[in-house]
């Protein structure tokens, strides 16, 4: 745990300093938010190395809709006789149901008004069993690269599991690869729960298409909603976003 400590929560702070200290005071606010959650969480991590073989598994769908388990720095099949409740969703070839042209959009808001806006919360990242299992899933493909990544914790009497998404250069945000599975499966029968908190590394947008923070609060009102890097509302804090999870995930790889 010690080692998660200087890779993760220590480096997160220095980051989120150094960038405090280039960045309007408002937006500098927000990075020192999540660096005084980070030295707070550092000083719990004795309990946290009981909690950080996290009890709920782990499993990654890719873009086609392809679902593997997230283990320590690989990805295995799926197999027949898992009990999580992530069968119900899956097909002979491991493949779960995806978002189709047309389907599940937001649709068009009232005329004068806004989306609701789901209500995020800040956590540092790696201080969550869900942010926790973005960083093994990233582990398990290797995966540096910005895309970013999100993950839904799904309960139910048929099961427990959480299930990892990534985003798609000029595709699906991560919010929907990993969200939609379960809405479509839902309505087919196939699942009796619900997801019950979701977390996403950036916070879901809110400037842009697909409007991720918007889709959200449509598709699952009332679920836990969390984050660990700005990105929105405004442009600026896009770009302030994006460079402190650059530079998280240079730290998380090293």
């Amino acid at each position: 745990m010690a080692e998660i400590v200087e890779k993760i929560v220590k480096p997160t702070v220095e980051i989120l300093g150094h960038i405090s200290e280039k960045i309007p005071r408002a937006l500098a606010a927000a990075h020192d938010r999540i660096g005084t959650m980070a030295r707070d969480a550092a000083t719990h991590f004795e309990k946290v190395e009981e909690d950080i073989a996290d009890r709920v598994p782990v499993y990654m769908v890719d873009h086609e809709g392809k679902v593997m388990k997230v283990g320590e720095n690989e990805l295995t099949e799926v197999a027949l006789h898992d009990t999580s409740g992530i069968r119900n969703i899956l097909d002979d070839e491991n493949k779960t149901l995806g978002k189709k042209p047309g389907e599940y959009l937001l649709g068009p808001k009232s005329p004068g008004k806004e989306w609701p806006m789901v209500n995020s919360e800040e956590v540092a990242p790696g201080t969550t069993e869900l942010s926790r299992a973005t960083q093994q899933a990233r582990g398990a493909m290797g995966d540096e690269g910005a895309n970013n990544y999100a993950a839904f914790h799904y309960k139910g009497k048929d099961g427990e599991f959480i299930l990892v998404g990534r985003s798609k250069s000029y595709g699906s945000h991560s919010e929907q690869y990993a969200g939609v599975p379960f809405l479509a499966n839902k309505e087919n029968g196939n699942l009796t729960g619900d997801v019950v908190a979701a977390y996403s590394e950036r916070a879901p947008c809110q400037r842009r298409s697909p409007k991720c923070a918007a889709w959200l609060a449509k598709y699952f009102p009332g679920t836990d909603v969390s984050h660990s890097f700005i990105y929105g509302p405004e442009k600026e804090d896009e770009t302030v976003g994006n460079e402190a999870h650059a530079s998280y995930l240079k730290d998380l790889f090293k």
